[in-house]
């Protein structure tokens, strides 16, 4: 992998992707279809507890850039284009960042704050699909020898730009009852015992441990601040 390795400890809310230091083109290239790669084995692998619809259109995306990556090895004329290089690196930095979002998506002790953040996440990925919506369209397509690829890199373009991400209704029905709770808890009142159950149950959390884990998360959250761009949100 290409990157600049300094940066320590990257975490999606603290801008976790590092730009590559090589311009290579096969170099860039050879790191694309690795991470692209990587992020289809842990959609594959993982279990998610929210997001699971925007997660399942996330990995039909993922799937084609492998295929369209891996397409381009036989592109020489197209790879040294010179506007090819700057594009490469950007989609490079951006699916890091996807990467980074899924396992964060995945991690279960997670699982209440990316309930309760529920618009943000689903912001996230509309934000970094669109990104590579973009690159995708700024790519010099037109050189590629290969005509089902130029096809399928215009596809692409189109449909990362456009793909619809949104809150599931089982996640929004959970994330409701997480708000009521937590204003009742405010309010110092017992909160709603049937709706504690159905969030611990949506969520996977079946013992004390996920409980505490749960909570850790979110006081690391809360004191590192973490964030992405210029983007915070509390608690």
């Amino acid at each position: 992998m290409i990157f600049d390795t300094k940066v320590s400890d990257r975490r999606i809310w603290g801008s976790p992707a590092v730009p590559p230091v090589s311009a290579d083109p096969e170099q860039l290239l050879a790191s694309l279809a690795e991470v692209t790669h990587a992020i289809g084995h842990k959609l594959e692998g993982c279990v998610f507890y929210t997001q699971k619809k925007n997660v399942s259109r996330l990995a039909t995306l993922v799937t084609d850039l492998l295929t369209f990556f891996e397409g381009l090895e036989e592109e020489e004329e197209f790879l040294f284009h010179s506007q090819v290089s700057a594009s490469l690196s950007s989609l490079l930095f951006t699916l890091q960042e996807v990467e980074y979002l899924v396992v964060e998506c995945s991690r279960k002790e997670t699982s209440m704050w990316m309930l309760h953040q529920l618009g943000f996440v689903v912001g996230l990925f509309r934000a970094l699909t669109s990104d590579i919506g973009k690159v995708m369209k700024d790519l010099p397509l037109w050189i590629l020898t290969s005509r089902p690829l130029e096809n399928l890199g215009r596809l692409l373009a189109l449909g990362a730009a456009e793909l619809e991400y949104e809150r599931d209704r089982r996640d929004k029905v959970a994330a409701n009852d997480l708000k009521e709770i937590l204003y009742d808890l405010n309010k110092v009142s017992y909160p709603d015992a049937g709706k504690v159950r159905r969030i611990l149950s949506h969520l996977g959390i079946d013992c004390w441990t996920d409980c505490q884990n749960q909570i850790l998360y979110i006081e690391q959250w809360r004191t590192q601040k973490f964030f992405i761009g210029v983007s915070a949100f509390k608690i």
